[in-house]
């Protein structure tokens, strides 16, 4: 019989199906202020001893002469930093970790010439909103000390509480990433290689400042103490401390600076210590490579 103009369609021409629409855009929102912080705390504040340095910086930008450390599960538990700086007024203590309220700076034109390692005020307001931060502090002209907590950058209590305390700071950090659960499950699991991450950037600012007379411990809350070097010692001490005697004794020291001209148009000068030879050491350090035994200031900062 004929064919039919049925018989004549096999059901697939090959021709490709259209694409479907695309969807419905979705409403743009303002995120909620505590979800903005907290995105902007995880990327300031990565690991513990990303807060460390920016604690230790405080320090330093107080005056402090001798900055001591306790760790206990590789920072997560406990970061405890305490300072024989110029402390904070009771005052402006209700002020300490809110964004961008800072002694640094007053206009803009200060970023000119700021001396300071911290000058937005921000890093302890990251810390608060990943952490639970617990300041006591005393100046040297008010009669006791003050202490206060801290979350998502403003205080727990309505005021300071006043108690016995020395002049500085001490700066307690509690379950960090307490609500950034999956964090938290990662950095556990590697507590000892958290607290190596700890005592390395101690060390690197032990050796920095160690010519300013500053000294600077750390140890584990339950443990003996793992780097302690000399107030008023030199830079070759705190190496020793940190890197051990083996690799402090066989180092060069070297300088270079050079003035601005036609073909240089930068002003620098550069300071430091090389090893003569390789040493092996494996002090304050997770894993030994060449890494780990190259420290870098630049301006001051790490």
């Amino acid at each position: 019989s004929p064919a039919t103009a049925a018989d004549d369609d096999d059901g697939d021409d090959g021709a490709a199906a259209p694409p479907p629409p695309p969807p419905s855009p979705k409403p743009i929102i303002r995120l909620d202020q505590t979800v903005v912080n907290r995105i902007a705390a995880g990327e300031v504040v990565a690991r513990p001893a990303n807060a460390l340095k920016e604690l230790l910086e405080n320090c330093l930008d107080a005056g402090a002469r001798t900055i001591a450390v306790e760790v206990a599960d590789g920072g997560l538990k406990t970061l405890r930093i305490r300072d024989d700086g110029s402390g904070v007024r009771t005052s402006e203590l209700p002020l300490l970790c809110e964004r961008f309220a800072t002694s640094k700076l007053r206009n803009f034109e200060d970023l000119q010439d700021v001396q300071t390692f911290g000058f937005r005020g921000e890093a302890l307001a990251s810390i608060s909103h990943v952490a639970k931060v617990h300041v006591l502090t005393k100046t040297r002209d008010e009669p006791c000390a003050y202490k206060q907590t801290f979350r998502d950058g403003k205080p727990v209590e309505k005021a300071p509480t006043p108690c016995a305390g020395t002049d500085g700071t001490t700066i307690t950090v509690e379950d960090m990433f307490f609500n950034l659960k999956t964090r938290r499950k990662a950095l556990s699991s590697s507590t000892s290689e958290q607290y190596a991450a700890i005592l390395r950037v101690c060390g690197a600012y032990a050796i920095h400042t160690a010519a300013r007379g500053v000294s600077v411990s750390c140890r584990k809350t339950r443990g003996g103490t793992d780097l302690n070097t000399a107030s008023g010692g030199t830079t070759t001490a705190a190496i020793a401390a940190v890197h051990g005697a083996a690799a402090a004794s066989d180092l060069a020291p070297f300088h270079c600076d050079a003035t601005p001209g036609p073909d240089r148009p930068l002003d620098f000068k550069l300071d430091g210590f090389v090893s003569r030879r390789c040493v092996q050491t494996t002090r304050g350090v997770h894993k030994v490579d060449g890494l780990q035994r190259f420290t870098l200031f630049i301006n001051d900062r790490l």
